[in-house]
């Protein structure tokens, strides 16, 4: 034991010296990918960089690929160091080797996942793993992160349905996910007319998956009156035809005839007529309180020559003509502060004399003749032709689009910002039904019609998206043979619908016993047995009568042999 114990001293010293407690530095490791969401048979481009500043012989991304989701494509180790190990694969991921240590850096590995046609959709896979690194057999300082890839599906929907009075939904054909959506109602339908009794209602169709919602619609105020009566001087009355209320409303009265109109002397007379009905009163019009003057300045009424007090009202801008400048009246015109012009710089190209007190032209501008550009300028809002020599603008007009959703102008070709405005009803051909612009009506998208209820006997096949008839209804098909009743007969068809019902036409045949009715037209036949009880009572009588007879006959002879 003494012996062991100096041996097993001496290898723990060895192993001191060779292997170092730690090693210094870190290692990191980034896996990147070109994109994070994918769809199947999309290729993603993977990057592995090295980053930090640890100095290592060998490390390693432990990385195992899901291979249900991807395969792998092609791969490249980019780090130019690595010599004694340098491998990547799906189920193991990356290992790098150095002859001499060395510190990882920059891209040093990439490759290319493709994903498989058959991979689970709408699922996230999340690529990452274990990275370690070593110097002299020792664990080196090592991290890395992973990335995520959302396998999404390009969705194929079918036809919008019902879910709910409030949603419809459509489901993909190929991971079956659900989208839902609010219906969009259209403008709707009045399916039954309110009135001042009863209420109506009108039926709105979602443009989408056909649903339909009722709405009630209140009674109304309006009468349908009949014909309107005089009642008093105050009112007149009628009766509504719909709910047979009496109305008893004020007369209106209008003018109808002027027969002296009033002025501020003397007063008028005017007939008035009751606009409902029709009543009449001729009343007397009051002196009018305005009264009549020339103008503004005139002191005394042209009828009843009131004088009143009255002064000019003198404009506070010029007035001009050649000569001289003044301030006129606004009433009457008349004029004031009369001056002579007074000459302002002589004129120029552009520019004419001027009065410098009431700006009156004396002069023109001298003349000018314009030089226009072949280029047309243009802004926002128009376009037009600039005269080099004075700027002056020809042919100034707003730009020309054939309609809302025209981008550029038809004379100069500015180009505009503009959007189509999806129109609320369908454009329904037999091929299908569209979404077309309300305001230049191209078509924006065309859905194939989706055939509603199977075509009946009474009602026809509609598309349940827009109502377009697909397939007609089939009629009925009514029996070749009578259906026959007591009292009628009839054809029926399968629906139970009746058809050519009437009443037996009947052909009487008579005996002794009963009578016998035929129908003419179905040959359905009924008896009736005939009513003999009075030949009974007859025979009765005839068969005691021959008995009495009898018996009166032996009696009497009897009697005489007596």
């Amino acid at each position: 034991m003494k012996k062991i114990l100096p041996v097993i001293l001496c290898v723990i010293l060895l192993m001191a010296l060779v292997v170092p407690a730690s090693a210094e530095g870190t290692v990191k490791l980034t896996l990147k990918a070109s994109k994070t969401e994918a769809y199947r048979g999309d290729s993603i481009d993977f990057s592995i960089v090295a980053s930090g500043g640890g100095t290592c012989q060998s490390y390693g991304y432990r990385m195992n690929i899901d291979q249900s989701v991807f395969t792998l494509v092609s791969h490249n180790i980019t780090d130019n160091n690595s010599t004694t190990v340098s491998q990547f694969s799906a189920d193991k991921g990356l290992a790098i080797g150095y002859t001499n240590p060395s510190v990882p850096s920059g891209t040093v590995c990439r490759f290319t996942l493709r994903v498989r046609e058959d991979a689970p959709l709408n699922k996230s896979v999340k690529l990452s793993g274990n990275v370690s690194a070593k110097l002299d057999g020792a664990d080196v300082s090592a991290s890395g992160s992973g990335v995520t890839v959302e396998i999404a599906c390009k969705h194929s929907y079918g036809d919008w349905n019902k879910l709910d009075n409030e949603k419809h939904q459509r489901i993909c054909s190929v991971c079956e996910n659900p989208e839902k959506g609010d219906h969009v109602w259209n403008d709707g339908v009045v399916t039954k007319e309110a009135t001042c009794k009863e209420s109506g209602s009108r039926e709105y169709t979602c443009t989408k998956c056909g649903a339909k919602k009722t709405q009630e619609l209140p009674v109304t105020d309006g009468h349908q009156y009949s014909s309107v009566e005089y009642k008093d001087e105050a009112n007149h009355q009628s009766v509504c035809t719909v709910c047979l209320k009496d109305i008893v409303s004020e007369h209106v009265w209008e003018t109808k005839q002027v027969h002296k109109k009033a002025t501020c002397k003397e007063e008028g007379s005017a007939t008035y007529q009751c606009t409902g009905c029709k009543k009449e009163k001729t009343e007397t019009i009051p002196k009018s309180t305005k009264h009549t003057y020339t103008h503004g300045c005139d002191k005394d009424c042209n009828v009843c020559g009131l004088t009143r007090e009255t002064e000019h009202k003198f404009k506070k801008s010029w007035s001009a003509n050649n000569q001289n400048h003044y301030h006129s009246c606004a009433n009457c015109g008349e004029k004031t502060d009369i001056a002579a012009h007074v000459p302002g710089a002589a004129p120029t190209e552009t520019n004419p004399q001027k009065c410098k007190i009431c700006s009156y032209v004396l002069q023109p501008a001298l003349s000018h003749t314009h030089t226009y550009s072949q280029t047309i300028t243009m802004d926002e809002d128009a376009h037009w032709y600039v005269c080099s020599g004075c700027e002056e603008k020809k042919d100034y007009k707003a730009h020309m689009f054939d309609n809302g959703c025209d981008a550029q102008c038809d004379v100069c070709g500015f180009t505009r910002q503009t959007k189509h405005v999806n129109a609320q009803d369908w454009k329904i051909t037999a091929e299908g039904h569209s979404n077309y612009c309300s305001v230049c009506g191209v078509i924006v998208e065309t859905f194939a019609h989706t055939p509603g209820a199977a075509a009946t006997e009474t009602d026809a096949q509609l598309c349940s998206a827009c109502g377009y008839e697909l397939a007609p209804a089939l009629g009925h098909s009514f029996s070749s043979e009578w259906v026959q009743e007591t009292q009628t007969h009839y054809h029926v068809c399968q629906c139970g619908e009746k058809s050519e019902e009437d009443h037996h036409q009947w052909e009487v045949e008579e005996n002794f016993a009963q009578t016998t009715y035929t129908c003419t037209v179905c040959q359905y036949q009924h008896t009736v047995d005939a009513d003999i009880a009075w030949i009974w009572v007859l025979g009765g009588l005839v068969l005691v009568g021959l008995a009495a007879t009898v018996i009166m006959i032996i009696v009497s002879r009897k009697r005489r042999y007596n």
